[in-house]
């Protein structure tokens, strides 16, 4: 299962998803210090167990345009360059989620 997470915030999202089985998961925020905090998050939940479980997940994270009309073209090349999702999260606002759907 390939999940999405866009708006990821913390990352917990992502984080969990890969966690729980997901084969990867991809975080997307338009605020470069919540995609930093992602990464320090996962870095976190790595170093906390799961040693001897098999190959760390896949899990990566990208700052993301605040214009929509630019956020439809890199969700575009996400899809080109990754693959479609099976499953997408957004903790995100109304109006962006419908801008984006």
């Amino acid at each position: 299962c390939r999940v999405l997470d866009y708006g990821t915030g913390s990352g917990v999202l992502a984080i969990c998803a890969a966690l729980l089985g997901a084969s990867s998961a991809l975080g997307v925020d338009v605020d470069g210090p919540s995609v930093a905090s992602a990464r320090r998050s996962l870095a976190a939940a790595l170093d906390g167990g799961g040693e001897g479980s098999g190959d760390a997940p896949s899990v990566d994270f990208f700052v993301g345009p605040e214009d929509f009309a630019e956020a439809l073209v890199f969700s575009q090349g996400l899809a080109h360059e990754r693959g479609l999702f099976d499953v997408v999260v957004a903790n995100i606002l109304r109006r962006p989620l419908v801008e984006l759907a």
